[in-house]
């Protein structure tokens, strides 16, 4: 029996919500099968899921992984909770603040996108100079935005 249906056009939306031919995918242990199954082609520059023996090529709307939640790793660590199921450190240089998102640079290259809850929770460690607003992780500072763009947190993040 197949798992994957010829012809369905499965997506991985910005919000990190799944879809087939335009239908939620709410199943919560296939949704975390397909994060945990998603992976580059390198050759064909696209992703795709991986079950068993069978592969399909996927649309990914922003990123492939996502942060779910936040992790105290020590007196200062934090570590980032991942949508694929495994966990990553938070680095202050990792991070990366656009278009009203956060991002975690991961060690295999790809970016995690921060959902709303560990978005925010980490944003309660928002710190602010005279230009900048800034986070602290582990005694290194990473400047998310200057005073001139704005608050981050600010305007609803999309996703």
């Amino acid at each position: 029996m197949a798992f994957f249906v010829k012809g369905e056009k499965i997506v991985l939306k910005k919000d990190a919500t799944w879809e087939a031919d335009g239908v939620e995918i709410t199943h919560d242990q296939t949704r975390e099968l397909f994060f945990r199954s998603v992976h580059w082609d390198e050759n064909e520059k696209k992703y795709f899921l991986e079950v068993g023996y069978e592969h399909m090529f996927i649309e990914v709307e922003d990123t492939a992984v996502f942060v779910t939640a936040l992790e105290q790793a020590d007196s200062q660590g934090l570590r980032a909770k991942l949508s694929n199921a495994a966990d990553a450190p938070i680095k202050a240089d990792q991070l990366q603040y656009r278009d009203g998102n956060l991002y975690l640079s991961l060690s295999d290259g790809q970016k995690a996108k921060f959902l709303s809850a560990p978005y925010y929770d980490l944003l309660k460690r928002l710190q602010e100079d005279e230009r900048y607003y800034f986070l602290t992780i582990g005694g290194n500072r990473a400047n998310l935005s200057s005073k001139e763009q704005g608050r981050p947190g600010a305007k609803k993040q999309s996703g």
